[in-house]
C-alpha cells in the first residue's frame, strides 16, 4: 500500500514518511496565508499581520481600503489627539521651553518661559521682524555667550540675552 504526501499529493516512496521529499517536509512547517488582492500564496509567521503578498499588492490593498473608508475613523482621532496634544502644550507648557530673561533696545527687560511664543505675541516688537528671525537672532546671541560661533554676536537690532536656562 503506499501513501500520499500530506503537502503535494504526489505519492511517498519512503515507509513510514508522510512526505515525498525534504522540501515538502520544510513547505509542511511554513505557515503559508492567502494574498488578499491576488490570492497568492506566500509563506510568514503566524504573528505577522500581513496580508498582501508583495509591496505592489499592499500598495492596492491600502488604496481599496482608503476607497471603503476605513481610515476615516483613524484619521479624525489622530487629528482629534494631535489637536489636544498642541492645545495642552503651548507656550510655557511647551516640552522645548526654556527660561530666558532678555533686553529690548529701549532698556525694558522681559522674563519667559518660551522665546518663541513670546515673540509671537509681542512681534512688534522686533521691529519689521519675522518670528523666525528674532528668535534666531537672539538664539544665536546664546551661542556667541557659550562660545559656540566663529563671529560672535552681542546683539539683535539692539535686543541683547541677559540670561537663560536649559
Amino acid at each position: 500500500m503506499t501513501s500520499k504526501c500530506e503537502f503535494c499529493g504526489k505519492e511517498v516512496k519512503r515507509k513510514g514518511s508522510k512526505f515525498c521529499s525534504r522540501k515538502c517536509y520544510a513547505d509542511s512547517k511554513q505557515n503559508i496565508k492567502q494574498c488578499v488582492v491576488c490570492g497568492k500564496s506566500f509563506a510568514e509567521p503566524p504573528s505577522s499581520e500581513k496580508v498582501c503578498c508583495s509591496p505592489s499588492c499592499g500598495k492596492e490593498h491600502r488604496q481599496q481600503l482608503q476607497l471603503t473608508g476605513a481610515y476615516d475613523k483613524a484619521n479624525q482621532k489622530w487629528l482629534a489627539e494631535k489637536e489636544k496634544y498642541f492645545a495642552d502644550h503651548k507656550g510655557d507648557k511647551h516640552p522645548n521651553a526654556k527660561y530666558w530673561k532678555i533686553k529690548s533696545p529701549t532698556g525694558k527687560t522681559y522674563e519667559t518661559v518660551n522665546l518663541k511664543d513670546f515673540i509671537r505675541q509681542n512681534i512688534e516688537l522686533f521691529d519689521g521682524s519675522t518670528v523666525r528671525q528674532a528668535f534666531d537672532g537672539i538664539v544665536k546671541i546664546k551661542a556667541s555667550q557659550q562660545g559656540k560661533r566663529k563671529r560672535p554676536v552681542k546683539s539683535y537690532k539692539g535686543w541683547t540675552l541677559i540670561d537663560w536656562k536649559n
